[in-house]
């Protein structure tokens, strides 16, 4: 029997095909009850060497596993998931299972600045680039392996077609998407944004559909083979059997070096039911270069505690007078406490902050202030996390939380920020 924090599946990428689908890991103790589980959405692009390998991390957080169960589940008709290594490491969360933030949605304040930003409803505006992404119209990630945009519809609708309106050519690594895939959904859980997960699977989307880089139709511009070119240009994915009747959208993008999107579209009965529709994207845009502790959109949520200052698991701000969090946890919930993981102890002039303020939200659509809590930095001279918890008062309920700090001394930087 060992621990397990994360089951790690390398697979061997393609060379001709692209593998879309899920993986569902199960953790068993030795009398064959369920310690673990996890799961995690793939998309495994092709590439032209076929020993090139991915690793998949699917989060088990099981103790004392005697066997673990890896189940393979293809979207569609394709080649086989060709799985060359399963091996396991020791990264087990120190959060039970009733987090309720994990993997849910959440924005910060002030927002971190960023090199192609959404300046808000960017991407449902109505407002195509048709010049190529220098134009400005365009929301950019650099160096992701995978981004989703996450849609709400605001009712089930019969959807015609998604339209994706990007910029590709080469010039300033900007190349059109590998591939985009769409999940379409009547439950919000289930075309989440985040395609990884703790627990058993959600239930499948209605409808998977895809569209490759071959699809894309070039509106301006050139690509020229071999070389460089600067294009504008869209990608339909359309159901083959006809209008499928979903509310939300996950468009799950696989970019090649820069991506840029200006504009998504879906058609229902010929009509853009996407115009000024609500959405997320994960990760955020890419960061300003030199941004430090960038927050990502996922980091906060994701479930994990970081012990010190690594890079890429903590995010915060220095010279900030009231920094605020806000968490989406997708319906009402009771609440019980909450508890932010900040490092603290002086070095790297890393320092808890003075006072963290917990908001609900009133019956008239803004912010009371019902909790709070004095934290005091030790000052010796460590780098290490020191929860802050604040317990809530009885019949707290909500589906946003807002975590304000104040008196913040040099830099706040947080990891996890747990709702219970």
């Amino acid at each position: 029997p060992r621990d397990i924090g994360t089951l790690d599946v390398s697979v061997l990428r393609h060379a001709d095909d692209t593998w879309i689908g899920a993986l569902h890991a199960q953790a068993l103790d030795r009398h064959g009850e369920a310690v673990g589980s996890g799961w995690r959405r793939a998309i495994v692009s092709p590439v032209s060497d076929r020993s090139f390998k991915t690793v998949l991390a699917l989060p088990l957080n099981a103790r004392r596993a005697r066997s673990v169960s890896l189940r393979v589940a293809p979207s569609r008709e394709q080649s086989p998931l060709l799985i060359d290594e399963i091996s396991s490491a020791i990264r087990l969360s120190t959060l039970g299972d009733d987090h309720l933030a994990v993997g849910t949605h959440y924005r910060v304040a002030p927002a971190t600045p960023q090199q192609y930003p959404d300046r808000g409803g960017q991407l449902t505006d109505g407002i195509v680039a048709t010049r190529g992404w220098s134009q400005g119209e365009s929301v950019g990630w650099q160096g992701q392996r995978d981004v989703t945009v996450f849609l709400d519809l605001g009712e089930a609708r019969p959807i015609d077609k998604c339209v994706v309106h990007c910029d590709g050519g080469g010039v300033g690594a900007v190349y059109f998407p590998n591939e985009v895939v769409a999940d379409l959904s009547l439950d919000p859980s289930v075309a989440a944004s985040e395609s990884v997960g703790g627990g058993a699977p959600p239930p499948a989307p209605v409808a998977t559909l895809w569209a490759t880089d071959d699809a894309v139709v070039v509106d301006w511009g050139k690509v020229p083979d071999g070389g460089e070119g600067s294009a504008s240009g869209h990608i339909d994915i359309v159901p083959d059997g006809g209008p499928i009747t979903a509310r939300y959208v996950a468009l799950r993008f696989a970019p090649h070096n820069w991506l840029m999107v200006s504009e998504i579209k879906v058609y229902s009965s010929g009509e853009n039911v996407a115009l000024g529709a609500e959405y997320y994207a994960r990760p955020l845009p890419t960061a300003e270069s030199d941004t430090h502790h960038a927050d990502d959109g996922r980091m906060l949520v994701d479930g994990h505690v970081t012990g010190g200052l690594v890079i890429g698991d903590v995010c915060g701000w220095m010279g900030v007078d009231a920094p605020s969090v806000t968490i989406d946890l997708g319906r009402e919930q009771d609440l019980r406490e909450i508890t932010v993981h900040a490092l603290g102890g002086g070095l790297y002039g890393a320092l808890l902050p003075g006072k963290v303020l917990v908001d609900l939200p009133s019956d008239h659509d803004d912010y009371v202030e019902v909790a709070a809590a004095v934290a005091v930095d030790p000052g010796d001279d460590t780098c290490r996390n020191l929860p802050i918890t604040i317990p809530l008062p009885d019949g707290s309920a909500g589906r946003h939380v807002r975590v304000r700090f104040e008196a913040i001394q040099g830099w706040l930087l947080l990891s996890e920020i747990e709702v219970r």
